[in-house]
């Protein structure tokens, strides 16, 4: 996957204290399965588990008690996963002689288990179910996964309750979440980057617990003392079943028989030492809640200090755990998460992806979580502290008020998401449009229009559940004749406001994100900077609140009077920039999209957002047209297409772009490049349906994600970046050829590790790389004389003082005086990188934004 919000935080690793000598095996405990989630090794039980089995051990687990076993597909689906748990709980039970095993999961590994309690009756065999970081109820950053069953049976959409819109999910949880007379623990972080919506970790009717330590990331719970706490607790004492074993949800499993003889005392539990395992005589609740979200609101933040009998166990290896909580002590709900909860990504999330992040995470306990999507940057301010998607907030029509749009609503309000108290946009009405009149050209805002493009027949119909913007007039149902179509704008008026292109040389603004505060948890704050002519970049400009971006660039109109940035719960971020201060004009403009990337028309008069997720929902390209007061109206789709992950116009203006896509209208699966042919130009040929020209296979695979793309000043080569996890081919970087009307695979650069941020010199004969994940930035030289290889790697920049920490996006300025200057985010600050004719890149140096999480740098944008 690519990157996706911050990730693995090395605080939370640092914060873990050394684990103290054992105690003496006891032989009375319960026997613990280990299940691990999506990976990509078949090591993935070691790695998973190897910290956590290491500290049961210490604190008296007997080593043969503790199995750490990896699926045969360890990206498998749950049918056979549930499957192979039974094996292993068979195998377990019958080398202990226990009559009960506890399960301890992971991710998907928690999923997989559900799927073995309520379908292969497994409730018979398990005494305890604790979970880390659960995918209960699915995640956006699946989505990301094209290849492999188990991601696609995790992929939800970008709405309140997208579970239930999985089939796989739906029926799972339907009627019971926490069946049989098992007790259950869920145990989730609000800085997962993985499992998004993180709250979807958490089951209605268990023992919830929210990790309170800072920056725990998917991975990183794992290894957490905090997290480590509450598992041998929930262990020994812990665990909820609050609704009753609903056998009537288990229709071929049978309860047990009430006049039985009883069951034989847990093994390994000392009486006293833990909840008795609840029958019929305290877990006979009808299951009345048959569609629940994941969680109920009172969720409990445990002490993991906590001992057997609610104080601290003075027999225990482990007496402190980086809190100090009380069980019972309500946890904040999390203000500002949006209804999606959608982060880094990046990301999108994604990709996401979601569990190569894993790998890296544990296998190599610094750096990766994976899925530079939005939401799903998968970044790592890895040696630096920081991690998470986290969910971004608000929107409005100024920094101190919010608005969604809809003229006398309030934008936000307290709700809850799947049962959690969080604040979610209100909801404008029904996806089609109630009340709203039929404007003169219908449109759905998805299909193009069927006089200029081919018809994507069942990808234009309206995606069920993903609210349009709320001034976005639809279609008002498939009664229309023209209902899937849009009108090609043929009558859209000239803009009232050409944005014509500011002066070339000027002093210029610098946008950046700050998507932290000062105690790491997720902001949107944002701050403004000065960029002299001469490039001296100053910071400590006004600062302005909109939604939270952890990564990626902010575009502006030709004028510099505009700025738009995708934020991490895929809306938009709008603010129009003064002299001397800055107009917040949209906070969080929700469209019908799920923004990942922004990139600008070089009219100004539009901006095209680009949805990363599959077609089916929701996927592809949208036109958002920009009002002369800032205010943007969302147009719908017109470009259907399966993770979409970048987009760029070639520069001559001929209305061509190449959009990095796994397919797009008509054209199938197996190419993923294509290059789109707008109108002939003129005012209003962004307004058209674009057609497909040709399309080429950069990789030789089908396993990329895209995280970075840009195309040569002369609009003859692309070269795009591939940071997924998926193929274990590594990170590399295609050359793509513009050859007429097509398009030609010219060769593949690698290794480059995380390919994040791609800048061509404005003098054709050179190319910068920036990679996250390797702290470097590599130059690419150009060799016109060598048409089958005209690209060749020549190292790394020259840094000026310390290397880069954690770069990012790059952003080029391509006029004036500062021509060929790049800005490239990083952990810290701003770095400036300089292109001179001959394959000359200088690096002039990383301008500081300030000490503490506060000034973390996430999205940068310049002025153009």
């Amino acid at each position: 996957m690519s990157r996706a919000s911050w990730g693995l935080s090395l605080a939370v690793l640092a914060a873990a204290s050394p684990v103290p000598a054992g105690q003496t095996a006891d032989y009375t405990r319960t026997p613990v399965l280990m299940v691990h989630g999506w990976f990509v090794s078949d090591l993935a039980g070691v790695a998973t588990w190897a910290t956590m089995k290491k500290n049961l051990v210490e604190d008296g687990w007997p080593e043969e008690y503790l199995d750490t076993p990896s699926f045969k597909d360890v990206r498998g689906c749950d049918p056979e996963h549930a499957q192979e748990i039974a094996g292993w709980v068979e195998a377990l039970i019958a080398r202990t002689g226990a009559d009960r095993v506890d399960i301890l999961a992971h991710s998907e590994g928690a999923l997989n288990t559900l799927y073995y309690l309520k379908k292969l009756c497994g409730v018979h065999r398990v005494r305890k179910v604790v979970s880390l970081a659960g995918a209960y109820h699915g995640t956006v950053v699946a989505c990301l996964d094209p290849l492999s069953c188990g991601a696609r049976e995790m992929c939800i959409p970008s709405t309140p309750d997208g579970w239930k819109e999985n089939d796989v999910l739906a029926d799972l949880l339907a009627c019971d979440e926490t069946p049989g007379d098992v007790l259950y623990t869920t145990v989730w972080s609000p800085w997962d980057e993985i499992i998004v919506p993180p709250e979807g970790g958490a089951l209605a009717g268990a023992e919830l617990i929210q990790v309170q330590t800072p920056f725990t990331e998917h991975g990183g719970i794992l290894v957490s003392d905090e997290s480590y706490g509450y598992v041998r607790d929930a262990l020994l004492s812990g665990g909820a079943n609050e609704d009753g074993p609903g056998w009537e949800c288990l229709p071929g499993c049978e309860p047990p028989v009430a006049d039985a003889a009883p069951e034989a005392p847990d093994v390994g539990e000392p009486a006293g030492d833990d909840l008795d395992i609840a029958g019929p005589d305290t877990l006979d609740g009808p299951k009345d809640r048959p569609d629940r979200g994941p969680a109920e609101p009172e969720v409990r933040q445990a002490d993991p200090t906590a001992g057997p009998d609610g104080g601290t166990d003075p027999g225990s290896a482990r007496d402190d755990h980086g809190t100090s909580g009380d069980r019972g002590r309500p946890v904040p709900s999390l203000g500002g998460c949006s209804a999606s909860g959608r982060p880094t990504g990046s990301a999108v999330v994604w990709l996401l992806v979601f569990v190569g992040m894993l790998f890296l995470s544990l296998a190599i306990s610094r750096r990766r979580n994976a899925s530079r999507r939005r939401g799903m940057r998968t970044g790592r301010w890895v040696l630096v502290a920081v991690g998470v998607v986290g969910c971004g907030g608000g929107g409005g029509s100024g920094a101190d008020e919010r608005d969604d749009g809809v003229p006398g609503q309030e934008t936000r309000m307290d709700s809850t998401w799947n049962d959690l108290p969080i604040e979610i946009p209100v909801d404008p009405g029904p996806r089609l449009d109630a009340g709203v009149a039929d404007p003169p050209a219908p449109e759905d805002g998805h299909g193009p229009s069927a006089d200029t493009a081919p018809d994507p027949a069942p990808d234009s119909r309206p995606d069920p559940g993903r609210d349009p913007a709320p001034d976005l007039p639809h279609d008002p149902g498939p009664e229309d004749p023209s209902s899937g179509a849009e009108d090609p704008a043929p009558d859209t008026p000239a803009n009232p406001c050409p944005r014509l292109p500011a002066p070339a040389d000027r002093p210029r603004k610098v946008v950046v994100s700050h998507p932290y505060d000062a105690d790491g948890n997720p902001a949107g704050s944002w701050e403004v900077a000065d960029l002299s002519q001469d490039g001296v970049l100053v910071p400590g400009g006004p600062r302005f609140e909109m939604g939270r971006a952890a990564w990626g660039e902010v575009v502006f109109t030709p004028d510099g009077a505009i700025g738009i940035a995708a934020q991490d719960d895929g809306t938009l971020g709008v603010f129009r920039v003064g002299p001397d201060a800055v107009e917040v004009v949209h906070a969080a403009f929700q469209g019908s999209f799920y923004a990942a990337r922004v990139v600008m028309d070089s009219s100004g008069e539009v901006a095209w957002v680009l949805d990363s997720e599959w077609r089916d929902i929701g996927g592809g390209v949208y036109r958002v047209r920009i009002g002369c007061d800032g205010q943007v109206s969302d147009e719908g789709r017109i470009v259907p297409a399966k993770l979409p992950y970048a987009l760029e116009f070639l520069p001559d203006g001929s209305g061509r772009a190449v959009l990095a896509a796994k397919d797009v209208f008509e054209v199938p699966e197996g190419h993923d490049f294509h290059l789109l042919q707008w109108g002939v130009g003129g005012p209003d040929w962004s307004g058209e349906v674009p057609s497909v020209l040709g399309s080429a296979s950069g990789f030789p695979d089908t396993d990329a994600i895209i995280a970075s793309m840009a195309v040569s000043p002369d609009g003859r080569f692309v070269l795009a970046g591939d940071n997924s996890l998926f193929s274990g081919t590594g990170d590399r970087v295609a050359v793509v050829e513009v050859a007429g009307e097509g398009l030609v695979a010219r060769q593949v650069l690698a290794p480059i590790e995380d390919p994040v941020g791609i800048a061509f010199s404005p003098f054709g004969d050179a190319a910068i790389v920036v990679s996250g994940y390797g702290d470097a930035i590599f130059v690419v030289r150009h060799d016109a004389g060598d048409p089958a290889s005209p690209f060749q790697v020549q190292g790394e920049v020259a840094y000026q003082g310390k290397k880069p920490a954690l770069p990012g996006q790059a952003v080029l300025i391509r006029r004036g005086l500062l021509e060929g200057r790049v800005l490239v985010g990083e952990v810290s600050g701003v770095r400036q990188v300089q292109f001179a004719p001959g394959a000359v890149v200088t690096d002039l140096g990383l301008t500081s934004f300030g000490a503490g999480l506060q000034n973390m740098v996430g999205a940068v944008g310049v002025q153009p």
